[in-house]
């Protein structure tokens, strides 16, 4: 079986690369035998690596795989550019004109202004599996069909919270072309606990978007930066954490495996796939930060949401043979 996996891999996004990983591990267990390549923009250690921007590369990969799997993460949307969307949609265009199974495992849909665009798409995918409630309407109200599933992380096991470091962790970003958060209204709403002699650890997920805007906040409240470089890492910072204040959907994720308590500064709808409290990332107050971490609990995962990822792996060899069915109907 060869396999080709496409997504925002390669610019050093830490949640990107941990859905990578995890989907790489998921497909070795249930296919020993499988050969992967993966499109990125750097070299993957554990796959094969084709150039995003080689095109010839590109197709030579796709004509000669089974399937190509668009996995995990917020890949079809207009909101940070028209440009990514053209991007995984063409990219879908070309890998079934080139005969292989197509399929979206655990994404996040929209926001998508150019729904009949990402529908002509879509449409030739042979399974969709999305990771919240909100992708799966958007895609009903498109007529596309889908399941719900989970985000990959989720096939990891939870893991056993100790809560008993002096520090919290915090993941800030910033968000190209649109509004910012004000880190004043942040810092403020934080520092009641620094009063109290907990350390804020600011946690940069990708260097590029979040370590300035960390910087910025850290200087008002002390603490320190780190850049994890793996999800053990991560879990390890989350497990002995007291609380997690952040705005990346996978900072908040592995908050949940760590059960540690976690509030979402929200400034993306895909923030709905993780059951967490939220404020408005552009629109709080100090007071209403402080009063809502007051009020965490630990974090609970979605029940079953192991199966649901290891069901989504188990899916490709009934795609790839519904799609070589449908080629020898063409042929006869």
């Amino acid at each position: 079986m060869k396999i080709t996996l496409g997504g925002y891999y390669g610019f050093d996004n830490l949640g990107d690369e941990i859905t990578l990983s995890l989907l790489i591990s998921d497909i070795k267990k249930e296919y020993p035998e499988a050969d992967i390549s993966v499109i990125s923009k750097k070299n993957c250690s554990n796959a094969k690596t084709v150039s995003r921007s080689d095109l010839g590369q590109i197709k030579k990969t796709l004509a000669e795989c089974d399937i190509f799997i668009l996995g995990g993460g917020s890949l079809i949307q207009d909101a940070t550019s028209l440009r990514s969307l053209f991007y995984y949609c063409e990219l879908i265009k070309l890998a079934h004109r080139l005969g292989c199974a197509v399929c979206i495992l655990g994404g996040g849909i929209g926001p998508l202004s150019h729904r009949e665009y990402a529908r002509e798409a879509l449409s030739l995918c042979r399974y969709i599996s999305v990771r919240d409630k909100a992708s799966m309407e958007i895609l009903n109200e498109m007529n596309i069909p889908c399941t719900l599933s989970a985000d990959r992380i989720f096939s990891v096991p939870s893991t056993e919270r100790s809560g008993c470091g002096r520090y919290f962790t915090v993941n800030l970003r910033e968000c190209a072309g649109r509004k910012q958060i004000r880190t004043e209204d942040f810092t403020d709403g934080i520092y009641p606990f620094v009063r109290e002699g907990l350390t804020p650890v600011y946690v940069s997920m990708q260097d590029s978007y979040d370590l300035e805007i960390c910087k910025k906040a850290m200087e008002k409240t002390g603490g320190r930066i780190t850049t994890p470089c793996s999800l053990d890492e991560l879990l390890r910072l989350q497990r002995g954490a007291r609380f997690a204040v952040g705005m990346r959907l996978h900072f908040l994720l592995a908050a949940s495996l760590a059960h540690c308590p976690a509030l979402s500064l929200s400034y993306d709808p895909k923030s709905s796939c993780i059951p967490t409290p939220s404020l408005d990332a552009f629109s709080f107050h100090g007071y209403e930060l402080t009063d809502a971490v007051k009020k965490l609990e630990p974090t609970a995962i979605f029940e079953g949401s192991a199966e649901l990822c290891r069901a989504d792996v188990a899916m490709l060899r009934q795609c790839i043979h519904h799609e070589c069915e449908n080629v020898r109907e063409c042929l006869k």
